[in-house]
């Protein structure tokens, strides 16, 4: 293969369109449905009925369904689609939290046909403080504390493609959710961490 064919299949992804954000979607949602027992075994809190796993998996089963009729739409169809599929197929506490966060996603995108990595970084963040001001009582610990967490170092801010940025959320997502046992003690007590947060 050609050093030209190589740079059009690995070529850096500046700008997230409707079909990139699609991609990103279905992708974590792929993964929580391929982890639904892992989470269901890890589930402790807000109690232990082993469902987080179940209802996380619904609900963004119930998202990929949503965009998979829109995935070479824009930005802003893709982003909708999300946030009314996640509203009506949302199960438990867990997508409860997951519709906060697709409704806020979509809401920061607004009309734009394209955003940036910096764009998303900061539209999650946004929805991290929306989710802290919604609920009545925040609990640490939880996803909210690993949203919130993996989104707040400003050196994400300079991250200029997609993959960059995908890669340090994840790291930094890691590493917050590795701490929840230190703010949340029936997790410390049970040797987990929280399976909200892991989804």
């Amino acid at each position: 293969m050609s050093t030209l064919a190589l740079s059009q299949i690995y070529s850096p992804v500046r700008r997230v369109d409707g079909p990139w954000l699609a991609r990103l979607i279905s992708g974590g949602a792929h993964w929580v449905c391929a982890h639904r027992e892992e989470l269901n075994r890890i589930n402790v809190f807000p109690v232990v009925d082993g469902d987080t796993g179940t209802n996380m998996s619904a609900t963004l089963r119930a998202v990929d369904r949503a965009i998979s009729g829109v995935k070479q739409a824009s930005l802003v169809e893709v982003s909708r689609a999300a946030a009314e599929g996640c509203l009506m197929g949302a199960r438990g506490n867990s997508g409860m939290i997951l519709c906060h966060i697709f409704s806020a996603l979509s809401a920061g995108i607004g009309e734009q046909l394209e955003i940036e990595p910096r764009d998303l970084v900061l539209i999650l963040r946004a929805a991290a403080a929306e989710l802290y001001r919604t609920l009545e009582t925040p609990v640490e610990g939880t996803i909210l504390t690993v949203l919130r967490e993996s989104t707040q170092p400003t050196s994400l801010e300079t991250c200029r493609e997609i993959g960059e940025l995908v890669s340090a959320l994840c790291r930094e997502a890691r590493a917050s959710l590795e701490r929840t046992p230190e703010k949340l003690e029936v997790l410390s007590r049970a040797g987990v961490v929280d399976a909200g947060a892991l989804g």
